[in-house]
């Protein structure tokens, strides 16, 4: 499940997490000290609120959903960097500064082994630099979307366990190409805007 946390206020708050089960959202803030930020199903407030400071606007793809955010304010930023276009494709743990308070996209997604399917053109699997086939299982980084070799070892979810055999994907802690995502695989822990620095 996608998430859009709303950073703390002051001192002593948390994160505030929101699930986006939707596909397009309204991101309004209200004056006042400290602001408030609210995230609501497109269409959702009611009249007498004030107008959205953005939208975040989602649509599927085989990876998960690409999520879009629009915005016309100055403002609104993205890691840091204004909207010039107005708007900008959102990448995992992308963080939106709406005026003071700070929002940060999580689309974490958990590795999972699946058959392979040629495409028109030959894949090479970044660990080993074999040629994957029709068939083969692997496991795709949720992270890149890079395939990878992995043998189906029962028992054997990461690194180290004695199971891994000649995965690929198990062969080291993290995957291949992006150096990022952790190869445990179904792992549920998910992320959190905690595990980084303020």
């Amino acid at each position: 499940m996608d998430r859009l946390w709303i950073g703390p206020a002051g001192p002593g708050e948390v994160w505030q997490e929101n699930e986006l089960s939707g596909d397009a959202y309204e991101l309004r803030t209200a004056a006042g000290p400290p602001a408030a930020v609210t995230v609501a199903p497109l269409g959702s407030h009611p009249a007498r609120c004030a107008c959205a400071s953005a939208y975040l606007s989602g649509a599927s793809s085989p990876s998960g959903t690409v999520w879009c955010l629009i915005a016309a304010a100055a403002a609104v930023r993205v890691n840091g960097e204004a909207l010039p276009a107005g708007a900008r494709l959102l990448d995992d743990r992308d963080e939106i500064l709406l005026g003071a308070r700070r929002l940060v996209l999580s689309t974490e997604r958990v590795a999972r082994m699946e058959r392979y399917v040629a495409g028109d053109r030959a894949i090479a699997c970044p660990r080993c630099g074999g040629q994957l086939e029709t068939g083969d299982p692997i496991v795709r980084c949720p992270r890149c979307r890079m395939a990878h070799h992995h043998e189906m070892v029962p028992g054997a979810v990461r690194a180290g366990d004695p199971d891994a055999g000649e995965s690929c994907w198990l062969h080291d802690v993290t995957c291949a190409a992006c150096k990022e995502q952790s190869t445990d695989l179904g792992r549920d822990r998910r992320w959190t805007p905690d595990e980084v620095a303020p």
